[in-house]
């Protein structure tokens, strides 16, 4: 930590299946509430398994130039997904492939 500096940090153990096991999430509490909320809901997206960061994507918070402070309704929807009882753990991409589309009408509908 000491080498990269950062302002927070989120370490995730995972079971060979790819289910997570286990989360360690470090904030920074005393940097103000703009960055502490910024760090709080993009760890919180990798601890839930939304392990890559998206510094092209200008639409989530997983964007490490970007600083927020909530998750946008792209975060909504990936986390939607991610979660969506159709997509298992395990699954192969071919499995997910033959999901995905009906998963993704979905989660752009839901609330």
């Amino acid at each position: 930590m000491a080498k990269t500096d950062p302002q927070c940090m989120t370490q995730v153990r995972s079971r060979d299946d790819g289910a997570i096991q286990h989360v360690d999430v470090f904030l920074i509490v005393d940097q103000g509430n703009d960055i502490f909320l910024n760090c709080a809901y993009h760890e919180s997206l990798h601890a839930f398994g939304l392990t890559n960061h998206a510094n092209s994507n200008p639409w989530t918070i997983l964007n490490q130039n970007r600083t927020v402070g909530y998750l946008t309704v792209y975060d909504r929807i990936m986390l939607t997904i991610l979660y969506d009882h159709r997509i298992k753990t395990g699954m192969s991409k071919t499995e997910v492939r033959r999901v995905l589309p009906e998963v993704i009408r979905d989660a752009g509908q839901a609330p």
